[in-house]
């Protein structure tokens, strides 16, 4: 009926509080995955007294519901996380926002810049890099214990999950031509090696004008030494 405007309470203290617990994760893949394998997935990750509520909300979109605040805070903190291979982003479901008004194509990351002289493992060079590429979350210090350096910087950025993902960069040198820098991506799902976007691979998509010419992504671009 149109014009029909009905005024509900918002005031629920209950649910209130559950809002502060509760994430919404969307899968990042262009095909609807299996609900029943994907359900097990997650309540194999987040047992029931850490995650006792885990519920699918639409096509490869689940609302999961932890016992703790932070809880939740942790396991954004520690995104992203992968099931069956591809991209599971989770944000928190706050009050007055509807389930369809979550921002769900961001996502956050930790990448590495590698290749870098020493003399650029800076934090403000990860500051410049990160602004670059996507929002700088924070920069972690590349200098460890003792003075020693890990060889890269590591950089924690929000990026838009439908761009295509960046392999590199060039850096000029002063008075010496200039050099390439490659980006790594921590905890890397599935994506397009023929245009670099995540929720797809290469043998399920395929541009025509990029036929005969050679791809700048891959298996590269995944950073190792990290267990997830």
């Amino acid at each position: 009926m149109e014009g029909l405007e009905i005024e509900l309470d918002e005031r629920d203290e209950e649910f209130v509080g559950l809002t502060k617990c509760t994430g919404v994760r969307v899968i990042w893949v262009d095909r609807m995955l299996n609900r029943r394998r994907v359900l097990g997935i997650l309540k194999s990750i987040w047992l029931e007294r850490i995650a006792p509520y885990i519920k699918e909300m639409g096509i490869n979109k689940y609302a999961i519901s932890f016992e703790k605040e932070e809880d939740l805070e942790k396991v954004i903190e520690e995104g992203p996380w992968l099931v069956m291979g591809h991209y599971f982003n989770l944000k928190r479901w706050k009050t007055r926002i509807e389930i369809d008004e979550l921002d769900l194509e961001v996502g956050h990351f930790w990448i590495q810049i590698h290749n870098l002289p020493l003399e650029m493992l800076t934090e403000a060079n990860g500051e410049i890099i990160g602004k670059c590429l996507g929002e700088v979350i924070r920069v972690e210090n590349s200098i460890e214990k003792r003075g020693l350096c890990k060889g890269y910087l590591r950089i924690r950025i929000t990026i838009k999950m439908e761009k295509p993902l960046v392999g590199g960069f060039c850096v000029p040198r002063r008075g010496n031509g200039r050099f390439w820098a490659a980006v790594k991506y921590e905890k890397l799902a599935d994506f397009c090696y023929n245009c670099g976007r995540l929720g797809h691979v290469q043998k399920n998509y395929e541009k025509k004008e990029n036929k005969g010419i050679k791809t700048v992504y891959g298996e590269h671009m995944r950073a190792g030494g990290r267990k997830f």
